[in-house]
């Protein structure tokens, strides 16, 4: 009888201890998520609206990348210079295909006179 208790109590044990110690923690991609890291990016506002004239997406044009901007106080800002090129800093996330960035600060890029031709 004592060698059945202990025999029992093992087994509750183990039914306890082994899947506790066997899961597999899910191992983070870099498809689906990155760390966030401050980065500077340089490209072209584009503002979102709907019907009634409010906001609601900024978008970064980054060449072919395309960055959400969060709306926090300094990324409701860009939609001031909707259209035009931007230099940003700011917290970049990328989640699947989806980059997004919570700018920091920006200024706008003043495009290079251009030169008269040479005769």
């Amino acid at each position: 009888m004592k060698k059945l208790m202990v025999l029992v109590t093992l087994c509750l044990i183990a039914a306890i201890v082994v899947p506790v110690f066997a899961a597999e923690k899910p191992a983070a991609s870099k498809s689906t998520t990155a760390a966030a890291k401050e980065e500077t990016v340089k490209g072209k506002v584009m503002v979102v609206k709907d019907k009634e004239g409010k906001v609601t997406e900024i978008m970064l044009h980054v060449g072919e990348v395309k960055y959400m901007v969060t709306l926090n106080e300094e990324g409701k800002k860009l939609e001031a210079l909707d259209g035009k090129e931007v230099k940003a800093t700011g917290t970049v996330v990328t989640k699947g295909t989806v980059k997004s960035i919570t700018v920091t600060k920006f200024e706008e890029v003043k495009a290079a006179p251009k030169e008269a031709p040479k005769k």
